[in-house]
């Protein structure tokens, strides 16, 4: 299902640049026009929100998929919720 909202991203600590986007909810892959970033340096985070205000990490490795957070056992006594890229070729994926 195609998920409509606005990607957003954070650069140089103060810059922020939206444009309307939308993901597949079942491959977490993200379309949206390209944005001209000439003359900004330092990426520091991207992130999508929806229409109903729901806001998804957008993967910091292969930009075009968000994460999803699952539950890990860490030392079989533990659960730990971490993120992964929905990508299963991005290298944060597993």
């Amino acid at each position: 299902m195609k998920i409509k909202g606005v990607f957003t991203s954070l650069w140089d600590g103060d810059i922020e640049i939206n444009t309307k986007a939308s993901f597949n909810s079942e491959t977490g892959k993200i379309k949206l026009k390209p944005v001209d970033v000439k003359g900004l340096n330092m990426l520091e985070s991207e992130i999508f929100t929806t229409e109903d205000d729901e806001q998804y990490n957008v993967c910091p490795c292969c930009h075009r998929y968000i994460m999803r957070a699952k539950t890990v056992d860490t030392d079989g006594k533990n659960l730990e919720a971490v993120e992964f890229c929905m990508d299963p070729h991005c290298d944060n994926h597993s």
